[in-house]
């Protein structure tokens, strides 16, 4: 085997590791609440049947931007679909108590 196919076989082994590490960090962030402070906001990856489902709250001075993002189980660091709400009315009803559970965390103070 010459030192250039080595390399190789080096440089190869060590995306698979990095990229298996990366896919074990995101795991372990399911059904974990992430908050930020630069700009307020909350949110969580959840996981249901067929993908992960990402709620993410944003405050604003004047109102709340809600996120959703859709991620295959399959490939979970390709979003398939994403749609912002600015209005608490307009999100589908199954998606209301997550994004009402994340709300709560700006008027409690957690």
């Amino acid at each position: 085997m010459t030192t250039f196919e080595q390399k190789r076989l080096e440089r190869i082994e060590k995306a698979r590791i990095r990229e298996q590490q990366e896919t074990e960090e995101f795991l372990n962030s399911v059904n974990i609440l992430r908050k930020y402070d630069s700009i307020p906001s909350v949110g969580i990856v959840k996981e249901i049947d067929k993908c992960y489902l990402d709620y993410h709250v944003v405050k604003y001075p004047n109102c709340l931007k809600y996120e959703l993002m859709m991620k295959r189980k399959e490939h979970p660091f390709n979003i398939y679909y994403t749609k912002e709400y600015y209005d608490f009315d307009k999100i589908p009803a199954k998606y209301q108590t997550a994004f009402k559970e994340l709300e709560q965390h700006f008027h409690t103070g957690q």
